[in-house]
């Protein structure tokens, strides 16, 4: 499920692997009280609704994927360096980071 304001010509990159990308008209946060579904585990680079669903479900897992600041627009890099440092210093036992570059 893509965030509600990302940009189509980036979800169409991901669509072109093959994965189906879904648009919500709301914050995934009221996801499981729309669909009637509980989510148990989510995916992302940053965004809040990663620390949010580990506050507000126990058995929610997190994992983050941090990219390079070369990947990230230069007006957010401050923002997104900032992010990823608070995630790495909640040491949240539910919350995983993993690194992606390049040379990997």
């Amino acid at each position: 499920i893509a965030h509600r304001r990302e940009s189509d010509s980036k979800l169409s990159v991901i669509e072109n692997y093959g994965v189906r990308v879904e648009k919500l008209s709301y914050p995934f946060e009221l996801y499981s009280l729309v669909n009637k579904e509980r989510v148990s585990r989510i995916h992302c680079f940053y965004s809040s609704v990663l620390t949010n669903f580990l506050e507000l479900d126990d058995d929610v897992i997190g994992n983050s994927y941090i990219i390079g600041p070369e990947f990230i627009n230069s007006k957010f890099r401050e923002f997104v360096s900032s992010v990823y440092s608070n995630y790495q210093s909640q040491k949240h036992p539910r919350l995983e980071l993993f690194s992606i570059r390049d040379d990997e």
